[in-house]
């Protein structure tokens, strides 16, 4: 009966140990650690443009607005009272004479090229009131219509009056030089405008 016990208490003891010994590793086991939760990364839907549709083309810069210039008259204003011009030219050299027939000069050859209408000049301002006088040498061209073209100064007393002269010399008419019966141009023609002031009477 003793014998009995004992080994029951033996055994008893010995199960008793192993638990405690089993439940003694599990406190000891290593404490698992889980990962820290990261904050979702934002994914952002939104629609990519065909390549196609996007134009490359360099754009030309836009072309700036129409300006309107305005040039302003500066001729001079109509002659002062108590002057005057003459048309009765000094001899001058050139390629023709001048002279209009039986009144004033123009440039001629062999007869055939003379003036019809003759437009006397308007005395410059500036001039007048400066008491200048002076003369300009105008070349020019007569078409075969008889009309003046390319008009120019050869040799002025001052630039005050050339404005004046090739005014009134593209005004002039003429009667053309004629070959064979048919109007030609004349070039190389010379005809001389003196300004003199009048002395009031």
């Amino acid at each position: 009966m003793i014998a009995r016990t004992g080994t029951s208490f033996s055994l008893a003891a010995l199960v008793t140990f192993g638990l405690f010994f089993f439940m003694q590793q599990m406190v000891a086991a290593p404490e698992i650690r889980l990962a820290p939760e990261r904050d979702p990364i934002p994914v952002v839907i939104g629609t990519v443009r065909d390549i196609r549709d996007i134009d490359n083309t360099p754009k030309m810069p836009d072309r700036p607005e129409p300006v309107d210039v305005v040039f302003e008259d500066t001729l001079p204003p109509e002659p002062t009272p108590g002057t005057g011009i003459s048309l009765n030219p000094d001899p001058i050299g050139g390629s023709a004479p001048t002279g209009l027939p039986g009144k004033n000069a123009v440039g001629f050859s062999d007869g055939e090229v003379y003036a019809i209408t003759a437009i006397a000049p308007e005395y410059p301002a500036a001039a007048a009131r400066k008491g200048l006088s002076g003369y300009v040498v105008v070349g020019f061209t007569v078409d075969k219509t008889g009309a003046v073209s390319d008009a120019y100064v050869i040799e002025s007393s001052s630039g005050l009056f050339d404005r004046s002269a090739l005014r009134a010399i593209r005004k002039f008419k003429y009667k053309p030089k004629v070959v064979n019966g048919t109007p030609v141009a004349q070039g190389n023609l010379m005809y001389k405008f003196t300004f003199e002031l009048q002395d009031d009477a």
